[in-house]
């Protein structure tokens, strides 16, 4: 079948998985402070790194590699 793929075109500075809804109030934190300071994320990824193609996953094993198109 036909797949559409919508790929996000923009700057990501910290990227986050929870395995439950957030809270609002966790929410605001996010705005205010850092994706670091909310409870329990199954992976985090905080773009830290300053130059490469590999993130470090804060909380778990599993590292990313960055492609640009």
């Amino acid at each position: 079948g036909n797949a559409n793929f919508n790929y996000f075109n923009g700057d990501m500075d910290e990227l986050g998985v929870w395995s439950r809804a957030l809270t609002p109030a966790e929410i605001s934190t996010m705005h205010t402070g850092s994706f670091s300071d909310v409870d329990s994320p199954e992976a985090l990824w905080l773009f830290n790194e300053g130059s490469g193609t590999i993130v470090k996953n804060e909380v778990g094993s599993v590292e990313s590699t960055i492609t640009q198109s």
